[in-house]
């Protein structure tokens, strides 16, 4: 990562300040020498030849969500349209790739006595900068991994293989104990810069693209998301042995050999905050929103607190093939923090 002028919009409304910063990302989980996890992508904006990217986000509980789209015209100018009443949001625009705003047209504050709570509530969508899979278990005697996307060393059980480098990947219960996580990892400088400029931070969501289907069910699918309490490396390999310096389902670190916490992976090193539902008969990249959870102990001790999220099914979800999830290497389809934020 480099140093880059920030000009958060939501941020320059507000206050008419311009700020530039480095990007405070967690301190690498190093090993004994020193290397720390690879694989990380800034996701950056895309466009057509017209200089317009366009996606589609289903937000809220399951099936009966309401779709809302998403257009960015020209360098960096988005408009956020509800499809339901066709009422367009203000245009907004940012100098941070790695960043967008979106106005949410709503706000707290009593109007008349102008008491309490905070006006024009803003979306600031934060492009991950790091994640990785991961797969339990092994299959056919717990020696192989024959799992839906075949990994490229599908003659070991599937808990050795690291996905620090994978653009998308299938989640899926499946016999053998095999179940899909997966970690990531968000800059911590875009939340400490709208702190610093007198923001107050209410909530944030988690975002991610989905694709192809889910099988083997008829109905939605719930993924938990549970803030990890410990540092990890991502890695650098895909759907290969882990080695070093990477990760896998029984290390955060295969390197030094540091294992995670609970042993279950960076589910058992982490603490559930908030659900994610995967609406049943979803279009290929929709993209879905977690519910939304507080960041208090990220905002008081990045360093020891913020090491990002995970996503994995419930130890009682039946076997399942899906939804498919798109990584940080998929560049404008990587996941996404969402933070709602707001002048108090």
């Amino acid at each position: 990562m480099t140093c880059l002028d920030r000009t958060p919009p939501s941020i320059v409304a507000a206050v008419g300040v311009i700020l530039c910063g480095c990007p405070m990302d967690n301190p690498g989980f190093f090993d004994s020498e020193g290397a720390s996890g690879a694989g990380t992508t800034d996701a950056g904006t895309t466009t057509d030849a017209s200089g317009t990217t366009s996606s589609t986000t289903t937000t809220g509980g399951g099936s009966g969500s309401t779709g809302t789209s998403t257009t960015t015209s020209g360098a960096a100018t988005s408009s956020t349209s509800d499809m339901t009443t066709g009422v367009s949001a203000p245009d907004t625009s940012t100098s941070d790739p790695g960043t967008t705003t979106e106005s949410t047209g709503e706000g707290t504050s009593d109007m008349t006595t102008g008491v309490g709570g905070c006006n024009d509530q803003v979306d600031l969508v934060i492009d991950a900068i790091e994640d990785a899979f991961f797969l339990s278990g092994a299959t056919d005697g717990g020696n192989y991994c024959k799992y839906y996307d075949p990994p490229a060393d599908a003659m070991s059980p599937c808990k050795e293989l690291n996905y620090g480098i994978t653009a998308a990947l299938r989640f899926a219960r499946m016999d053998g104990g095999i179940t899909s996580m997966m970690a990531i990892r968000f800059p911590h400088q875009p939340i400490a810069d709208l702190k610093m400029l007198g923001q107050e931070i209410l909530d944030v969501r988690v975002r991610v693209t989905l694709y192809d289907a889910l099988y083997n069910t008829n109905k939605d699918v719930i993924l938990n998301v549970g803030k990890i309490k410990e540092e990890w490396v991502a890695g650098t390999r895909d759907g290969k042995v882990a080695g070093d310096p990477d990760s896998n389902f029984d290390y955060r670190n295969v390197g030094v050999k540091a294992g995670w916490s609970g042993d279950d992976g960076p589910r058992g090193a982490s603490a559930i905050v908030s659900k994610l539902v995967i609406p049943y008969g979803y279009p290929d990249h929709a993209e879905v929103e977690s519910e939304a959870f507080t960041i208090e102990d990220w905002i008081d001790d990045p360093l020891n607190k913020n090491h990002g999220v995970v996503l994995t099914y419930s130890e009682n979800q039946e076997l399942v093939n899906g939804p498919g999830i798109k990584a940080v290497e998929s560049g404008v389809l990587g996941p996404k923090l969402v933070v709602r934020h707001c002048t108090p």
